[in-house]
């Protein structure tokens, strides 16, 4: 400790004078560390925030509430140890007296089940050390009057009492009345609602709620608000997994983005795997988010040594945007680009650029494998619109796309000087396959004979995939599920199938 800080911890609490340091204070240090099994910093942490721990009883205090906290809430020890970390007053509150009446209250009152407080509450522990006298009563009872979700009384506890009258819709001067009185506050519309268990969220809700939150966790902008809340361990730019073990990360590799992100978060902030824990923490994270500004592009994975990015379409970005692998991170610079479009049918493949300097090192066949990763994460087939481009249809055709109409065959070769060398399939073909315009930009060499080595394709066609999840299943690309939702939840063309992930999670 800093000077500074040994005269504050002395000035909060002067009792540390008094306290043998051989028969209290070492042991109560060592105890402390390893029953919650903390490192130095957090052995700091713990004791500069609560003083008073030093002068509680092991045996009849400390050790008791912890083998409460954690039978009540079915904390791991990771998860007590975080709990404790982030609310030390824990420990000097009454079970009885405190902590029991508030969880009844959340539950009788509020009408959450009990798998929704222990959520709410591993999630957030600072919500159990607000008043229910001063807090959660005053608020109900406008939440009552107004005929809010009472659930938000919860959700919003770490609120100012201005940001939650904003959220429920109810004046601040009624809040301030039901402060002073123990009377109900009539709310406009005046009229008193039976308290019933909160309904179950419909699948729109909790797909706002997730793609919310994984963008407060995502975007820079949010990030001063997120460091001041019961989520700042959380703070790593929407990249949640680098936070689990790989038994966790390969549990979650296979499920689908909207409970991937939910599982991801679940584990990340409470070592819990319910996705009614990951619910309702994306649930408190999307109340305390302001407006977000999601950037054009965005980083949402890595495969084989190349970064994955997303770039929305300037014009038309609720249903176009551009997967793009690049190696270099301040230049911006572009590898590959796969221009793509979404409709109620699949992704489908607008086209493929590869750089110059890096053609020839099957780039465009690990896109093409990369964007059907992302397919299967989204519950999408990859297909492709009608190709022109010999060097693209070949990629398609290699990687197991079969052409919708296969009356355009040709056989396709490299050429010299990065040429391209293209010719009909059967020799007797006189029909004109490409015009000038297209050979001259795409550097054709157009001939009668088949080239060596030549492969065979189709062109003036679209293709489609019949197995999108065994071409994912053939590059190792690894997403960021919170930053992908966050992207994927503001492309329109996308959210039917994002809700029909989120309706399978009420089901």
């Amino acid at each position: 400790l800093g000077d500074a800080q040994l005269r504050k911890m002395v000035m909060k609490f002067p009792q540390l004078l008094g306290c043998s340091i051989e028969d209290n204070l070492a042991p109560k240090l060592e105890w402390l560390q390893t029953r919650l099994e903390l490192d130095a910093a957090q052995l700091k942490k713990l004791v500069v925030k609560k003083q008073q721990l030093l002068s509680y009883s092991v045996e009849d205090n400390m050790e008791p509430k912890l083998q409460w906290l954690q039978t009540r809430f079915h904390l791991d020890d990771a998860g007590l140890r975080m709990m404790v970390l982030r609310l030390p007053a824990l420990l000097s509150y009454s079970v009885e007296a405190n902590i029991q009446p508030k969880l009844g209250f959340f539950e009788e009152e509020l009408g959450l089940s009990p798998s929704e407080v222990r959520a709410s509450i591993v999630s957030s522990p600072a919500r159990l050390g607000y008043s229910l006298k001063t807090r959660y009563r005053p608020r109900l009872e406008v939440c009552r009057a107004a005929g809010a979700d009472p659930a938000i009384v919860l959700n919003s506890a770490t609120t100012t009492d201005e940001q939650f009258c904003k959220r429920a819709g109810v004046p601040l001067a009624a809040l301030r009345a039901a402060q002073e009185t123990d009377v109900t506050v009539a709310v406009a519309p005046c009229k008193m609602v039976a308290l019933s268990p909160a309904p179950r969220l419909a699948a729109p809700q909790v797909l706002d709620d997730a793609a919310s939150a994984a963008a407060v966790l995502s975007y820079k902008h949010h990030e001063p608000h997120l460091l001041e809340t019961a989520y700042a361990d959380l703070a790593r730019r929407g990249r949640l997994e680098t936070q689990l073990s790989q038994h966790d990360q390969m549990m979650t590799a296979t499920l689908p983005l909207v409970p991937r992100f939910l599982t991801i978060l679940a584990l990340a902030a409470a070592h819990s795997t319910l996705l009614t824990e990951g619910a309702a923490i994306a649930r408190s994270l999307a109340a305390d988010a302001g407006p977000s500004r999601p950037p054009r592009r965005s980083l949402v994975g890595t495969v084989e040594g190349y970064d994955v990015a997303l770039l929305r379409d300037k014009l038309d970005g609720h249903e176009r945007f551009s997967l793009i692998l690049g190696n270099d991170r301040k230049k911006g610079a572009k590898a590959a680009r796969i221009l793509c479009e979404v409709d109620e049918l699949a992704i489908h493949v607008r086209g493929v650029e590869v750089a110059e300097e890096q053609r020839g090192r099957g780039l465009a066949k690990l896109a093409l494998g990369t964007l059907a990763a992302l397919g299967v994460l989204v519950d999408a087939d990859v297909r492709a619109r009608p190709q022109t481009k010999p060097v693209v249809a070949r990629a398609l055709t290699s990687l197991g796309f079969r052409p919708v109409d296969a009356s355009w065959p040709i056989l396709i070769a490299p050429g010299a000087g990065g040429r391209t060398v293209v010719c009909p399939a059967d020799p007797t073909d006189e029909r004109v396959h490409f015009s000038f315009a297209q050979i001259r930009a795409q550097r054709l060499d157009v001939v009668a004979a088949p080239p060596p080595g030549a492969k065979p394709t189709f062109v003036r066609t679209a293709f489609v995939h019949p197995d999108t999840k065994a071409l994912a299943a053939t590059v190792p690309a690894e997403f960021y599920a919170a930053r992908l939702l966050a992207f994927a939840g503001t492309v329109e063309a996308m959210r039917p199938r994002l809700l029909a992930q989120s309706s399978s999670l009420l089901l």
